[in-house]
């Protein structure tokens, strides 16, 4: 078997994981010919194409009421403000990536606010304490809010199997980017605010 063909189906599960459609739909097409893209390979990759898709379809509902880690109420839209985007970060206490993760997630804040990009942390254990003592821990300022643990939370909207997980979201709801906090195309994403 060709060398390449490993090459490209190994990019074509980087760009699936990261949340990268384009890329994912090139290396897609690249592989038509082969016989070892035939079958369940290629059928896994355009699966998760189609579920990329459908999730980056979605849009976010802006106006409807979250709990913060604090026992107030607010919505996505207040949380926003006058920002251009919202940087949703969904992690739990006890997810330790997602710990590692928590002072980049204040970098990005402080990076990226100037540029209207608004930094949320989005706990999905359901427990404010435990929300709070991370906020509290690592001396983060950033909105927080809690999730649903049942099928109406925001994971399960976007179909979040995994954490850590980011989305990024526009004002007007639309989904950006959604995948991992550390995929490089987050990253320029964030650039192009």
């Amino acid at each position: 078997m060709d060398v390449s063909v490993y090459i490209t189906l190994i990019a074509a599960y980087d760009a699936g994981s990261s949340g990268d459609v384009a890329s994912l739909r090139v290396n897609l097409e690249k592989l038509e010919g082969s016989a070892m893209a035939k079958g369940w390979v290629h059928m896994s990759l355009e699966r998760e194409l189609a579920v990329l898709e459908a999730q980056l379809a979605k849009v976010i509902p802006m106006d409807r009421s979250w709990q913060t880690a604090d026992g107030a109420s607010t919505t996505l839209g207040q949380v926003l403000g006058d920002g251009q985007a919202l940087l949703l970060d969904f992690y739990a206490s006890w997810c330790h990536p997602c710990m590692d993760a928590m002072p980049a997630l204040a970098e990005r804040a402080a990076q990226f606010g100037p540029k209207g990009l608004v930094v949320v942390g989005v706990n999905v254990e359901g427990d404010p304490a435990k929300a709070r003592a991370v906020r509290e821990k690592f001396k983060l300022t950033l909105p927080w809010l809690m999730d649903t643990d049942d099928d109406s939370g925001l994971a399960s909207l976007l179909a979040i199997e995994a954490i850590p997980y980011t989305a990024l979201v526009s004002a007007e709801g639309k989904l950006l980017y959604l995948g991992s906090p550390e995929s490089p195309l987050l990253a320029a994403k964030l650039d192009a605010l």
